[in-house]
């Protein structure tokens, strides 16, 4: 991967205890209710039946309905178990192969890929691994549905889209999910969603992939689907292309983040946290943090936009924060917005956007938003760090303007009901994905007489 992999590297402790605890005995591959359990981590490929059922070979008997290698018959809609605490690393070279049987691991059916219980799995890329790890390939003639959780899915590094995933044509949830160190040549360092794809990423972290192509590149997703993330942390991801878009997050088509923290990703050109494409039709923000990005960091005075750049005008925010981000630029910089044209964005009313001074982004405030037009706001937040929950937050500081900020009404664009963390929101909000103060929801016994 070479210097694809010299991005910031930010690892989640606090999301699963991988490699510390020992593995729960493995027990007998076997196919009851719908269920494969993958008893040996090896990257096997066996023509002639044996005792053990590897993950590739287990996806193998979904994709074809039958026995393969020491797994049963599988089937779509199947669950594949793993262990947790186990590494699966892929071994098999050869990309540019869609029958599974050597480099990524190809889904062509419906399936669940979790693990026995609630910690992670981790999937990686062996020595002189050129591929990315997994392939969702659904068609326009088999829509797929594919749920994977409690998995981390790093050191994939492809020349084509989707460094860590690809998705294609099917509904993919990923739950619980670190989408760490990958490298993609063209977009999508950690997961692309392609055109009829729809992803949804929840309590996951996407965090250090490279994406190394032209324009729009999306260094930790590239998204030209349907996309919606939730309760994550999109951190220190780079497009490092001369001309490369998007550090964090290119936005196409539809996108909407609800409690979500994007920070401390680099675009050396254009959108260190966020690019909207013109491709983006709507892009949904409520209650996010876009803070500590950069944009044009080579400082070439080819790049604008910090925390955001806009190339259409499907910007919706609520409840939202974009301060304290960067642009490199020598001359005229515009560290948190910027755009590429006349394309205006929509303010639903509770936005902090720290730096307006240096802009030339066009949006109408609402009367609760505040907007630093006439000097520059300090939003106030302590460094990102793991404050509880599964991802990744920046905190509010005691002086913070994005405490009690948020909209407090019942009605219209409210904030989340919990914080990125999971707490629970106390009215009046906080703006932003943090929220101080947030408690902790009990679940009381209920007592019959």
């Amino acid at each position: 991967m070479g210097g694809a992999m010299h991005a910031r590297r930010i690892f989640l402790a606090g999301l699963v205890a991988v490699g510390l605890a020992a593995p729960a005995p493995v027990p007998p591959a076997r196919a009851t209710g719908g269920v494969l359990y993958v008893t040996t981590a090896l990257d096997e490929y066996d023509l002639v039946a044996n005792a053990t059922c590897s993950l590739r070979e287990a996806i193998t008997a979904v994709n074809s309905g039958q026995a393969f290698g020491g797994c049963p018959a599988g089937a779509a809609g199947d669950t594949i178990l793993l262990q947790p605490g186990v590494t699966y690393t892929l071994t098999r070279t050869g990309n540019n192969e869609d029958n599974n049987v050597t480099g990524d691991l190809d889904i062509r059916q419906s399936l669940t890929l979790t693990t026995t219980g609630g910690a992670a799995a981790t999937l990686a890329g062996g020595a002189g691994w050129n591929d990315r790890l997994l392939d969702v390939q659904g068609t326009s003639e088999i829509n797929l549905a594919v749920n994977v959780s409690w998995l981390v899915i790093r050191g994939g590094d492809v020349a084509g889209l989707g460094g860590g995933v690809n998705n294609n044509y099917a509904e993919l949830d990923l739950t619980k999910v670190e989408l760490r160190d990958n490298f993609s040549s063209l977009s999508g360092g950690g997961l692309a969603n392609n055109t009829d794809g729809t992803v949804t990423l929840v309590d996951s972290l996407v965090a250090g992939n490279t994406a190394a192509g032209t324009g729009p590149a999306g260094g930790g997703v590239f998204n030209y689907g349907e996309l919606s993330i939730a309760n994550s942390s999109v951190v220190s991801n780079t497009a490092s292309n001369p001309t490369g878009q998007g550090g964090g997050l290119v936005a196409g088509f539809k996108t909407t983040l609800r409690n979500v923290t994007l920070s401390h990703n680099i675009a050396r050109a254009d959108g260190g946290g966020l690019y909207l494409d013109p491709a983006g039709f709507q892009l949904i923000l409520n209650n996010v943090t876009i803070t500590a990005n950069t944009a044009d960091s080579d400082g070439d005075g080819a790049g604008d936009g910090g925390g955001v750049y806009l190339v259409s005008s499907g910007l919706i925010l609520s409840n939202s924060l974009i301060a304290g981000n960067f642009d490199a630029s020598a001359g005229v910089s515009y560290p948190d917005c910027a755009r590429g044209g006349s394309q205006t964005a929509t303010s639903q009313d509770h936005n902090l956007i720290g730096d307006l001074v240096h802009s030339n982004c066009v949006i109408t405030p609402g009367p609760d938003d505040q907007f630093g037009t006439a000097s520059v706001i300090d939003p106030q937040l302590a460094p990102l760090s793991d404050n509880g929950g599964a991802t990744l937050t920046h905190a509010l500081l005691d002086a913070s303007p994005a405490r009690d900020a948020g909209n407090p009404e019942a009605t219209g664009y409210v904030c989340e009901t919990e914080d990125q963390r999971g707490l629970l929101r106390p009215s009046p909000c906080d703006v932003g994905a943090y929220e101080v103060g947030a408690l902790r929801l009990m679940y009381l016994p209920v007592i019959q007489r």
